[in-house]
């Protein structure tokens, strides 16, 4: 396996589909209350937002420091996250 975020499904013991290949070191995770989107953070103070049925994605930069938490609004459209010294509202647009 390579470095990345894969759907692995534990019935079959048998990885599904990878969603994303990483550079970074992942330090947070969330997905989305609608489902399709998982949001990535790292410590290179990116957040990468992938669209997992698609498969497109959005990255995000702003941060002075490693991302440490990630959280959808209700709708989706809205994502927020915090790093040790900031925290950023960013529009969804996948």
């Amino acid at each position: 396996l390579g470095v990345g975020v894969y759907y692995y499904n534990q019935q079959e013991q048998q990885i599904v589909k990878q969603y994303v290949e990483m550079d970074q070191v992942a330090t947070c995770l969330t997905i989305s209350s609608s489902g399709y989107l998982i949001t990535i953070g790292t410590d290179e103070r990116l957040v990468k937002v992938v669209d997992y049925d698609v498969g497109t994605f959005q990255d995000f930069t702003g941060h002075s420091d490693v991302v440490t938490a990630l959280a959808f609004s209700p709708s989706g459209g809205m994502l927020l996250s915090s790093a040790h010294t900031d925290m950023i509202s960013w529009e969804v647009c996948v």
